[in-house]
Order: C-alpha cells, then structure tokens, then sequence
C-alpha cells in the first residue's frame, strides 16, 4: 500500500481489465485507455472510494518548470479554487482533476496539456 499526496487514504495496486469503465482521478480518462502500456493502476483501499490513479498520473512531478509559464515552476495539485474546478489556461477547458498551477499568477494547465510534445 501506498500513499498519494492527492488523496487521503491509503492505495493499492490494481490491474486494469479492458472493459473497465473506470476514470482516472487524476487525469479524468479512462483507466483503459493506457492499456497498450502494459501498466497496472492504483486504486483506494476503501471500498466505498471510487479514487483511481494510472501509473503515469501517480508518478507524475510534483513541480515542473513549463514554457507556457516561464516565471515560476508550476506545482501538482487538485484544483485549489473554492469551487474544486479550474480553466486550464492551455487550451480553455475546465478540469476537476489534477493541475499543474501556480500560486502567484493562478495559473493551471490540464495534466494533458502540461505534458504535451513541444513540437509535433
């Protein structure tokens, strides 16, 4: 069992099956849908909790340094607004799932978008 800064129960291991229809706490796709990486996922060790992480959003920095945002590093959070949602200032759409902001300029980014190829 494991910990996650974003979550305050304990998480085990769990093994994504192809017909799960299960959305990713911190991503908010579909476990399944990273199914080609061959990776298990993490779930909360409560059974009443529905919180469940991919192995790439569980392992995700807790800081990062982005060109989007060049004055202050960016921090892993869940929305840190009143209302548990944000606008992610890449591409304009709102999220309830994990963020990279900043605190000085209220500035977020979507997990997706934070770590998009810089050039394609």
């Amino acid at each position: 069992m494991v910990k996650h800064f974003s979550h305050r129960h304990e998480l085990c291991s769990y093994q994504v099956q192809e017909d799960d229809e299960i959305t990713c706490s911190g991503c908010e796709l579909p476990l399944d849908l990273m199914m080609n990486s061959a990776t298990s996922a993490y779930k909360c060790t409560k059974s009443k909790c529905n919180f469940y992480l991919h192995d790439l959003c569980f392992e995700l920095p807790q800081e990062i340094k982005h060109k989007s945002h060049p004055k202050h590093p960016l921090t892993l959070s869940t929305p840190p607004y009143e209302y548990g949602e944000f606008t992610c200032d890449a591409c304009g759409e709102f999220g309830t799932c994990f963020t990279f902001h900043c605190t000085h300029c209220k500035y977020d980014l979507h997990v997706q978008c934070a770590t998009l190829p810089e050039t394609l």
